[in-house]
Parts: C-alpha cells; sequence; structure tokens
C-alpha cells in the first residue's frame, strides 16, 4: 500500500517514512535506510523521522552510521529510538 501511495504522490514523506519501517519490520534494512533518507529529504524537520531512521539503524546493528547523517547528535536519536 505505501509503494502505491508513493505510486500516486512521490513527494508524501510520511508513505516513505511508513514504507521504511515495513521495510524494517521484514528484515529488509537497506531497503528501510534508502525510505526513510527519501523521507528525510521531503521533510528534513521531520524529528519523527529522525527517530525512526536511529531505530532502523539500532536494529541493523549500525547505529554509528547515524553520525554521518547528524554529527554529534547520534546519542540523542539513539536514546529516542530505544524509547518504543
Amino acid at each position: 500500500m505505501y509503494r502505491e501511495a508513493i505510486r500516486l504522490d512521490d513527494t508524501n514523506s510520511a508513505a516513505y517514512g511508513l514504507l521504511g519501517e515495513a521495510l524494517a519490520d521484514m528484515g529488509d534494512f537497506e531497503g528501510a535506510v534508502n525510505a526513510m533518507r527519501k523521507a528525510l529529504r521531503l521533510n528534513p524537520k521531520s524529528s519523527e523521522l529522525y527517530s525512526a531512521l536511529g531505530k532502523v539503524y539500532t536494529g541493523w546493528g549500525k547505529p554509528e552510521e547515524l553520525s554521518v547523517l547528524i554529527p554529534g547528535h547520534t546519542s540523542s536519536i539513539l536514546i529516542m529510538s530505544t524509547c518504543w
């Protein structure tokens, strides 16, 4: 459904974010990160998307990757991502 929503409106950051979460739940962490990064390009001020990306990287076992996206803020995002 999320892919269909994106096909209909490829500027829908929420659909990309939800697709990323669904892909992470299925174990496709690379696909999840790609979807989340697209969502963040569309909506770069979304704290929810950064938190969700932190959760994806943590689940993938690569939390250090966040420091590339947000230098100096890795630990705060990891804390947010572990609160679920």
